[in-house]
């Protein structure tokens, strides 16, 4: 099998593997000495994570910290080290000066990124944080979040910046995660670098850790990866702070309840999206769907048992939250094996407790 080969042209990556071309781009971004090469590598992590090809040919250097993380996800995945065949150059290090009181938010405009919008808020003062959303990481669904990252923003009078990304690579699913939230880290170093921060903040790992998480959803890999920051001379670290899902909600509905109505949370496409959501009009018309919402997915679902549960201005009509629970327990039974890594057990946990309360019997669903 022929190995795969790693290219890179100033803030564009590409990798050539199986016949197909495979690249990762950013527009716009603030200008970094020496920060290209670094950019490289974190793309080229990104790159090889859906593949994880034996063989690998790089026309840039890759750092010895990266190979030891791209190492660690290949054991991780069951796989033996790649041989990666590089230019053997070393890279300096980024020589900012950035302070711990200050922060940079990955913000996707989602339930966890508002919610570490709200706690870095009070930690660090509305000031010295930063949210940083990148359009186009999550190519589904990239339109909504930059939509709704802008809207919250103008409506809650909170810093933006949005990085542009062409995202060509391969993974979809399950493979993308092995290196995503990573990378997200890794192409936001000039955000903070700009503005100061040491801190990148992420979603945490609340949830009790299944096997079947991929790389990047273990709390021990992103200390991992801190440590691979460190030893590549980069003064930023990765912070988050651990919270159950649905814990998470509820923090959101009791300090920051008109937040939720702009939440952007929803995995349908669009061309679907209208749909469903007309669809819960029907049947639910008491429950007023936000309008980011399909009603059906996994994501909104976790918002719609949080709302029923938290939401002190929340009202419908028994019948119509009757109707939700249960359509809600049927998913649930249909999806739990296929969303295991999204349906924390938090979330059967609330759903039960919604049902009690609404003196629902789920066993006879």
């Amino acid at each position: 099998m022929k190995a795969a080969k790693l290219s890179h042209n100033g803030l564009e990556a590409v990798l050539e593997h199986n016949g197909r071309t495979e690249r990762l781009l950013v527009k716009d971004y603030p200008y970094i000495k020496g920060f290209e090469p670094v950019f490289a590598q974190f793309c080229a992590f990104h790159l090889l994570a859906p593949h994880l090809p034996k063989n690998v040919i790089s026309n840039f250097p890759i750092s010895n910290p990266m190979i030891k993380l791209i190492n660690k996800m290949y054991s991780f995945e069951g796989e033996p080290s790649p041989r990666i065949s590089s230019p053997k150059v070393n890279i300096a290090g980024i020589p900012f000066k950035t302070s711990n009181d200050k922060a940079v938010i990955s913000y996707s405009a989602g339930k966890d990124s508002m919610w570490n919008l709200w706690w870095a808020q009070e930690e660090f003062g509305k000031d010295n944080v930063l949210a940083a959303h990148i359009s186009g990481l999550n190519r589904s669904n990239s339109s909504d979040e930059t939509r709704y990252a802008l809207r919250q923003s103008k409506k809650f009078d909170f810093s933006l910046e949005m990085l542009q990304l062409c995202n060509g690579s391969g993974g979809k699913g399950y493979q993308v995660m092995r290196s995503r939230d990573m990378f997200m880290v890794g192409i936001l170093i000039p955000y903070a670098l700009n503005f100061g921060a040491s801190n990148i903040i992420i979603e945490g790992f609340g949830e009790d850790v299944r096997s079947s998480e991929p790389f990047t959803g273990h709390e021990q890999n992103m200390l991992l990866f801190n440590k691979t920051l460190k030893e590549m001379n980069i003064p930023i670290r990765v912070k988050w702070r651990n919270r159950k899902e649905m814990d998470v909600v509820k923090d959101l509905y009791i300090n920051k309840p008109d937040w939720m109505s702009e939440v952007c949370n929803c995995f349908s496409p669009s061309h679907y999206k209208i749909a469903l959501h007309n669809s819960w009009e029907r049947r639910t018309p008491s429950i007023r769907l936000y309008d980011s919402q399909c009603g059906s997915c996994v994501k909104c679902r976790i918002i719609n048992i949080g709302r029923i549960l938290y939401d002190p201005n929340f009202e419908a009509t028994e019948e119509d939250i009757t109707y939700y629970i249960k359509s809600t327990e049927k998913w649930y039974a249909e999806h739990k094996i296929t969303h295991n890594d999204m349906i924390g057990g938090s979330f059967l946990e609330a759903l039960t407790k919604a049902a009690k309360i609404h003196d629902i019997d789920l066993s006879k669903i």
